[in-house]
């Protein structure tokens, strides 16, 4: 699991320590104006990789990030339910054993 920063200019999602972007944007002076996305990224129990959207704070990332952890160590197979909408038939008959 990791928290992403989203350069504004781009939109190259990237570490949250990295002070410059590829593109040239000030990361540091565009973070002190609010201009910063943040999203976590985790892997579900079956192996994809998932990206989401938190926040414009890097507390709500952190926080978003924890309870995100927390859900992991008490069920992980809510998580795999949770992505519901974007599930294929086939996976949604899997997952009830259709």
């Amino acid at each position: 699991m990791a928290v992403l920063a989203e350069c504004p200019r781009c939109h190259r999602k990237q570490a949250v320590k990295n002070r410059l972007c590829a593109c040239g944007a000030d990361l540091v002076k565009e973070k002190r104006l609010k201009k910063v996305r943040y999203w976590i990224t985790y892997r579900l129990p079956n192996g994809k990789q998932r990206t989401e959207y938190v926040g414009l704070s890097i507390e709500e990332a952190r926080a978003a990030e924890g309870k995100h952890r927390a859900q992991k160590m008490e069920n992980p197979a809510i998580l795999e339910r949770v992505p519901a909408e974007r599930m294929t038939f086939r996976e949604l008959a899997e997952l009830n054993g259709i």
